[in-house]
């Protein structure tokens, strides 16, 4: 299946003439808005497009390589791609020194370089295929080519080898699923949306402004996601504000017939997250509309499947890399199949770099470099190429933002009480606050600056959109190192839920533990507290007050008896609250 060309390649083909076999191609030159910034660039080729229409191979997909459970049922594994072939024709065997002259310029002229395409200079001597290198699973790079014995044309410099190719399948189906939406006529153009997990994180930005560059580049389509609830970090709010494409990101609660426009969307990618349940407009949106439940789905992830999940959608397709560490990653590789080039867009591929950089940064916390796979590695590689020195610096400052004074408060009032904390587990609740971003930040902190082994933090968490208050949440993050006792993904898990009106729980926690033996540990937790933002009050300041005097002691009490049931060393007065609670004396 051949990808459209892109916007880059046909404003080339308007603007320069075909480069003559000896000349040298102007594409594999940065642009010159990036000059300063592949300047600082590690040394080395950039990487040249490959071809994704080359024929797909009769042989099995190497193991790990399989898709999701839902998608290998339907049958949506993609086979790797088949060596291409020489640029020029069939590989001949290289002239005598005395004749190499003569037999390069009777030589057959070569065709000029495709943009999309494979171009694979000939070589003079034969170049031995490199030994295969064991993948992890999810990583499906094309078998080896052998390149024969072909002169070169006068002037002509050995380029170097293609580069390794990942995640093939998913090209395959990503490609295949846009083209028989994108490419069908009719009087309305077709709508391609996407919806992101709850407080959306820097991989899901990353993943989502590369699709947006895909289908920019090869179907000249915008592209916006929807995602509900206020970013948890700083350093998140300020890429999606100051380095994602504009109107790639947009809140779900601040739009206007949200459920119209679902509803009327042809297709709804989702990325880096599959299960409805943490997608708090889109679950409800799910729940109340049949015809939007049978919507075509296009999911691509690195997480274990969930109970609840977007596979069991009766048009769902997507693939799911359990062994992946990144979907930002994943959708770099997708892209680069595709034969394109963040270098291509300017400052604003740039831009996306550093987001996409960062996504694969923050999904590596706690994992040792040691542990980090090839396609992984190869992801980070071509990143760094375009940052640069200039990019580098940017990431530092990203890193390193500055909190609110109001933040630090909270951590002085979490760090008086120390004394009272157990001294393994400190758990913490904070209280009514009005900014999520505090949570995580208590959480961090306790764990650099305490002897602990784990930190929890929870707090009732509003937010007001134009005076008026569009949701109240229990919000909770977890840190752990070295304990072995408390396993927090599993303990969000049971802790943090919600219960329908049948009695059936569903979980609104979780996490993962990056490295083996409990060594690190991270979990959050967003648990919607409808019951109390539908209480009717007067005004928004009357309702935050009721969160204070009511609301609050009756959470923290329920939360101080589910995490003591489970944790039996933990006693119920070292689990301390930094509001008052009058009403729970004695209890």
């Amino acid at each position: 299946m051949t990808p459209p060309e892109s916007k880059a390649a046909r404003e080339k083909a308007a603007e320069t003439s075909t480069p003559e076999p000896n000349e040298a191609d102007p594409a594999s030159e940065p642009s010159p808005p990036l000059a300063s910034a592949v300047a600082g660039a590690n040394p080395g080729p950039a990487p040249q497009a490959v071809d994704p229409a080359a024929p797909a191979s009769a042989g099995p997909s190497p193991a790990g390589s399989s898709n999701g459970a839902g998608a290998a049922a339907r049958g949506e594994a993609a086979a790797a791609a088949a060596p291409g072939a020489v640029a020029g024709g069939s590989p001949v065997a290289a002239a005598p020194p005395a004749e190499a002259s003569a037999s390069a310029s009777t030589a057959a002229p070569r065709a000029p370089a495709v943009s999309g395409a494979v171009h694979r200079p000939a070589t003079a001597t034969p170049v031995p295929a490199p030994s295969p290198t064991p993948l992890p699973a999810g990583d499906t790079p094309a078998p080896p080519v052998s390149r024969g014995e072909v002169p070169l044309l006068p002037g002509e410099v050995p380029a170097a080898a293609a580069p390794q190719r990942y995640f093939e399948d998913a090209t395959e189906l990503i490609l295949r699923t846009l083209d028989e939406v994108l490419k069908v006529e009719g009087e309305e153009e077709p709508l391609v949306i996407g919806w992101a997990h709850d407080r959306i994180d820097p991989d899901t930005m990353g993943a989502n402004g590369i699709m947006a560059f895909i289908l920019q580049e090869l179907y000249q389509r915008r592209y916006t996601c929807y995602y509900s609830k206020r970013m948890s970090f700083l350093m998140n709010r300020s890429l999606a504000t100051n380095f994602m494409p504009s109107g790639v990101l947009r809140r779900a609660e601040a739009t206007e017939g949200l459920s119209e426009i679902a509803h009327k969307a042809d297709l709804i990618i989702v990325l880096d997250a599959t299960s409805p349940e943490i997608m708090t407009d889109f679950a409800y949106l799910l729940k109340r509309s049949e015809k939007l439940r049978e919507k075509r789905i296009l999911f691509v992830d690195h997480h274990r499947r969930g109970q609840s999940d977007l596979e069991d959608l009766p048009n769902s397709v997507g693939v799911r890399y359990s062994g992946g560490q990144a979907t930002s990653a994943i959708m770099l590789h997708v892209m680069r199949n595709l034969g394109l080039d963040l270098r291509t867009a300017g400052e604003e591929g740039f831009r996306l770099a550093v987001v996409a950089r960062l996504g694969i940064e923050t999904d590596l916390i706690g994992v040792n470099p040691e542990g980090y796979t090839d396609s992984t590695i190869d992801a980070l590689r071509y990143l760094d190429e375009i940052l640069g020195e200039r990019g580098h610096k940017i990431l530092e400052k990203l890193r390193a933002i500055r909190h609110p004074l109001s933040w630090y408060r909270k951590l002085g009032e979490a760090l008086a009480l120390v004394d009272q904390y157990d001294t393994t587990v400190a758990v913490v609740g904070l209280g009514v606050i009005n900014d999520t971003g505090i949570v995580p930040f208590v959480a961090n902190r306790l764990m650099e600056l305490g002897a602990f082994k784990t930190c929890i933090v929870f707090a009732m968490v509003y937010e007001t959109i134009e005076g008026q208050i569009i949701s109240v949440d229990l919000d909770a993050s977890g840190r752990s190192s070295q304990d072995t006792e408390v396993v927090l993904p599993d303990l969000f898990h049971d802790v943090f839920f919600v219960t329908d009106p049948s009695g059936r729980k569903t979980s609104k926690g979780g996490g993962r533990a990056n490295m083996l033996m409990g060594d690190y540990s991270g979990a959050g937790a967003s648990v919607p507290l409808d019951y109390w933002r539908h209480l009717g009050t007067k005004s928004a300041d009357e309702k935050v007050h009721l969160l204070h005097r009511l609301a609050w002691p009756a959470e923290f009490l329920r939360i101080r008896h589910l995490l003591t049931s489970r944790i039996p060393a933990l006693k119920p007065e070292e689990i301390c609250s930094l509001e008052p609670t009058p009403a729970l004396e004695g209890l």
